[in-house]
Formats: structure tokens, sequence, C-alpha cells
């Protein structure tokens, strides 16, 4: 199995990392549509909580996630690059940053995906202790809550976000169409280990998936919050890909190609009983479509 033909494209998300720092809108979370006053929720450490899309062809993308995953968007006003943010059946799940403006700064797209912190500078304080670097400062985000963008230690992209009024709640399966999980692929997976369990309290457990590669789950209070292995792929830098539940994965790849996209890991038997699929959008950002429960028929 090989992913050589998307070498290019990892490459370059690294190269978007360290130019982001003027470009962000750092919407996690601020995008929501006003709604009344709701009792505060908790705060889920560890929970991946927001997504935004960082473009550089923000009209492409949109048909190609609206024509995928059945997202709608709606433009948001007073952001510093143009902003969207994506909902499914009138339910928020990201956004799309447009910086074709800076295309020359940030000449790749990539997701940028935000896990929720107790204290964002206490975060931001042990990513720099653990040789991460900080490419936004916490800053508050209008009256929604306190959000930072970070690399980690081997250069992956991530966000780090407290909301205001609490976390979205855990409330099972997601719907189809919505994010499902997160997996970390490490050049350096002992090293990746150990910056996450100081950086965001992870624990980690193996899990037993029936491959070669030694797969950890991130756990924070004992719930399963992310997955973590070491890249099979030389090629690859180390990243986080945000993971999307689909029906069917081989359809939705199919499809995801007659939109545009490009299949870089096509469904086979003998990963995940070929329930998953790996692609790029029309602008090159890498996500995972992942049919769940992984052992049920395709519909």
């Amino acid at each position: 199995m090989s992913l050589n033909e998307n070498r290019t494209t990892r490459r370059r998300l690294a190269l978007a990392a360290a130019l982001l720092v003027p470009t962000l809108a750092l919407a996690a979370a601020s995008a929501l549509r006003a709604a009344a006053p709701e009792p505060p929720r908790p705060t889920l450490p560890g929970k991946f909580v927001w997504f935004d899309l960082l473009t550089t062809d923000a009209p492409a993308v949109e048909k190609f996630y609206g024509g995928l995953f059945g997202w709608t968007f709606e433009a948001q006003k007073g952001r510093e690059n143009p902003y969207k943010a994506a909902f499914l059946a009138g339910a928020p799940v990201g956004g799309i940053v447009d910086v074709s403006a800076r295309k020359a700064e940030v000449p790749a797209s990539t997701w940028l995906s935000y896990v929720s912190v107790a204290d964002v500078d206490k975060a931001v304080a042990a990513v720099r202790s653990l040789n991460g670097k900080v490419l936004r400062e916490p800053g508050a985000v209008g009256s929604y809550g306190k959000a930072a963008v970070v690399v980690d230690s081997q250069g992956a992209l991530f966000g780090l976000a407290r909301i205001a009024r609490g976390d979205p709640p855990d409330a099972g399966l997601v719907a189809e169409g919505s994010f499902l999980w997160m997996e970390y692929i490490a050049e350096d997976a002992p090293a990746a280990l150990a910056f996450y369990k100081g950086a965001l309290g992870y624990t980690a457990d193996v899990v037993e998936d029936g491959t070669k590669v030694e797969y950890f789950a991130l756990k924070n209070g004992g719930i399963p919050r992310a997955g973590l292995y070491a890249s099979p792929w030389k090629e690859i830098r180390s990243n986080w890909l945000p993971y999307v539940r689909v029906a069917d994965a081989a359809a939705a790849a199919k499809k995801a190609e007659s939109l545009g996209g490009r299949v870089v890991l096509a469904p086979k038997p003998e990963v995940r009983n070929g329930t998953l699929a790996i692609v790029t959008d029309p602008s090159g950002a890498a996500i995972a479509l992942q049919q769940w429960p992984i052992d049920a028929p395709a519909k």
C-alpha cells in the first residue's frame, strides 16, 4: 500500500503550518448561529470540537463537500479572511476559511482541527515545554471562548479551544456526513505519544485491529478521543487526519472523484474490512471517509 501520489500534498501541509500566523480567522466555535440562552455544558478535555478547512479554492471545496456530505454554507461577517460556516441538516459541523488572497504564503490547503482544553494558556505553555511551537497566541474568539493555534514537536498543526458555554456533548454515533474520529499519523510514534500525554493529558491504550501496525487509542477520562499510529509510509509527514462518517466508503470515494477530488487510499479488504478511504479535495486537503461500524454492510 502506497501513498506516493499524496507525498507533495503532505509536505505542503507541514509548510502551511509554518505560515498560518497572519491568516487564521480563529473561528473555532464562533460560527454557530445565534441561539436562545442555554445552560452551560461541561468542558470535555481531549475532545476535538471544531474543524476549519484552510483552503486556496473555496468555491471548488464548497461544491465538493456539499456534494459529498450534503453540507450547506453560510458566510460569516467580520473575519480576517472570508469565512463560511458549514452545516449538516441545520447543525454546525465546521467552517471554510478562504486563504486564496495569501496563496503565496499558504501554498496548500489543510484541515485545522481544534481540541478542547480546560485552560488554553496552560496548554500552550505545555506545548512550548515539549518543543512544540505556537503559531497563534491564546486569544478571545468574540464571546464564544478562547483559542490558540500550535504545531507539535513533529510539526503537525492543531488548535486549542476553550468554549465558554461548554463543549458539544457526547451523544453517541454521529450522523453520516459528520466528523467521526481523528487520527494522528506519526513519523515517531513514541515521541508523539509522549508529547500528547504531556500537552493534552491523554492516556494511551494499544488497540488490536488485525494489522501489523501498532495502534493507540488516545483517551481522556477513560473516553477514546483519537487514534495514533506510526506511519507505514516514510514520505508522509506527521499530521492529524479528520474522519467523516459515510454509508459506503467505496461509493463515497467514487463520488469524491466525480466532484474533483482524488482517491489516495481506496478501500481494501485488508484495511478495516474495506470500510476506509482517504481522499483529497480539489484544493488538496486530505480527509478520511469511514463507514461505521466497520463490519456494517454498505448501503
